[in-house]
């Protein structure tokens, strides 16, 4: 909101909005980074279940709740972070 006010400003310039949103972007790319490293395991195995589904090219995959669970990464994760 900080940023938006800047803009509004008469007092900030251009120069300085950038510098802010660029900070912005920077602080949210390294969240990401962090959400996704931290739980590389997990994207991994949905990942690799998903793949294991493919017979052709372009074909469109589902898997049912219960096919998810049954994953060991995502039993690792829900045992981490439910207990």
């Amino acid at each position: 909101m900080q940023v938006l006010n800047n803009l509004s400003s008469s007092s900030s310039n251009q120069e300085e909005a950038n510098e802010s949103l660029q900070s912005i972007n920077d602080e949210l790319w390294a969240e990401a980074i962090e959400m996704v490293q931290k739980d590389q395991n997990v994207i991994k195995g949905l990942g690799e279940r998903l793949a294991f589904e493919i017979t052709r090219i372009g074909e469109k995959v589902v898997l049912t709740n219960s096919e998810i669970e049954e994953l060991p990464a995502i039993k690792a994760w829900h045992t981490k972070y439910t207990t």
